[in-house]
């Protein structure tokens, strides 16, 4: 589970304006949203409005819908999401964000709001009445809306972006690797992990680059994995406080201490992957063939079952 960034602001509403609750972690800055060839390809379909805008792009874990507040499929009424609301002045921003509840399966999206000429917000999206206790969100910090299920079309509304959860596929399949997210590698608290920057190693290999960042650091012990990104970085990584001989692990710059398995990303660069442990042969611990005493008992059995019917 990721954590909200550090320098996001949760806000809710009150009679008068709204009010801020600070959140914990680290927003990604508008240099760090994926690159052209990491996010998919622009949707075909012209915008909305009358007048010729160009198509907004997608973003890496996100399909762009419309331009306006995104709505569930209700045939009765056009219902719009429950949200937690962000100050932010760039839609970029909105997945980091939001990434910390992409374990969540009430998650829908996400919408980027232009709409007040003072100030810009980013808007995580959920179903009714969605439970973020797990995520420390208490229920007042949530602006109720009415829409479930998946997002399937949008509200026209001036300035408003909305946005559709989409599957994390990999840029690259790495066999023994599970893909995990876009940003560095976080364990279950949020944390990054110790690594072992191998990036001239695989620099100066031939491609393929992932899978070479991935054999790289398939010789090293208690891997938990390794991030990667395309041509500039390769890190292999490990719990906290992990000595590997001969080799300088080093802590990462801020939000350190991470242990045990990869539990997700952080929307900020690069490609994580988790490792896939090797199955273990556990020998069976029961005989293949039964023992010389199992068959004469079962014989005498036999034997005795015909002398009582005779």
């Amino acid at each position: 589970m990721t954590v909200i960034p550090e320098e996001a602001t949760v806000l809710t509403f009150g009679t008068d304006s709204p009010t801020s609750t600070s959140a914990p972690s680290e927003a990604p800055s508008s240099s760090q949203v994926p690159s052209s060839s990491q996010v998919p390809t622009s949707p075909t379909s012209s915008p909305t409005s009358a007048t010729a805008k160009p198509v907004l792009p997608s973003f890496f874990g996100y399909t762009f819908i419309g331009e306006g507040q995104c709505s569930d499929n209700n045939p009765i009424s056009e219902r719009t999401y429950s949200y937690l609301l962000f100050s932010s002045s760039l839609p970029d921003e909105c997945p980091g964000y939001c990434a910390t509840f992409r374990e969540s399966i009430q998650l829908r999206g996400f919408e980027f709001d232009a709409s007040d000429p003072s100030q810009s917000y980013c808007k995580c999206l959920f179903d009714r009445d969605p439970d973020l206790t797990e995520y420390g969100v208490i229920s007042s910090n949530i602006i109720a809306g009415g829409a479930i299920g998946s997002i399937s079309d949008f509200v026209i509304t001036p300035n408003v972006e909305c946005y559709k959860r989409a599957p994390l596929d990999p840029p690259v399949d790495v066999v023994e690797y599970e893909y995990v997210g876009f940003g560095d590698c976080l364990d279950s608290s949020g944390k990054k992990y110790d690594y072992i920057n191998v990036t001239d190693t695989v620099s100066i290999a031939t491609d393929p680059y992932f899978e070479t960042c991935g054999t790289e650091c398939k010789t090293f012990q208690s891997l938990r994995g390794f991030w990667v990104e395309e041509d500039s970085f390769c890190h292999c990584l490990f719990d906290d406080q992990t000595s590997v001989t001969n080799e300088t692990v080093n802590d990462p710059i801020t939000n350190g201490g991470g242990i045990g398995e990869i539990a997700s990303s952080d929307y900020t660069m690069g490609q994580c992957y988790l490792e896939i442990p090797p199955p273990t042969n556990t020998p069976t611990t029961s005989p293949t063939t039964a023992p010389p005493v199992r068959h004469l008992l079962f014989y005498l059995l036999i034997l005795f079952d015909y002398v009582i019917h005779v």
